[in-house]
């Protein structure tokens, strides 16, 4: 609805809502840390779900542990019959090791999409060759 001033102009916009800005919109912390990454992007996705199989990974020994305390209190005081008890435990071990190197590898494959920009230890400036691990 226009409105019209004494003298015929039309007053389009004037009025209480005059000067204001919408509210700002917040960016997603997702996508601006993806925007860093640049080419490397593929690695942060990689880096994330590396991630998601270490969680899983970080599980298993504690669930290897209770097979091992269920197949020796299933049998007390014969800890003799408990034959699977050693089976659990090295995959406990197993387990875990996969798990720290499975971490490791969601490090680098996190890190590696801004060593490039953030990282230079020659003393260029930051981004000047975005191609450049270390």
């Amino acid at each position: 609805m226009a409105m019209t001033r004494e003298d015929g102009t039309l007053t389009a916009g004037v009025g209480k809502d005059v000067g204001k800005e919408g509210p700002a919109k917040k960016k997603n912390a997702i996508l601006e840390l993806l925007g860093f990454a640049g080419k490397r992007r593929v690695l942060a996705y990689v880096g994330c779900g590396l991630s998601l199989l270490n969680a899983l990974l970080t599980v298993m020994p504690l669930v290897c542990v209770w097979f091992v305390v269920r197949d020796l209190v299933s049998v007390y005081p014969n800890w003799a019959e408990a034959s699977s008890a050693a089976m659990w435990a090295v995959l406990a071990v197993v387990f875990a090791v996969l798990g720290i190197i499975v971490y490791f590898g969601a490090l680098m494959a996190c890190g590696l999409p801004y060593c490039g920009k953030y990282a230079q230890s020659d003393g260029s400036p930051r981004g000047a060759n975005p191609d450049r691990v270390f």
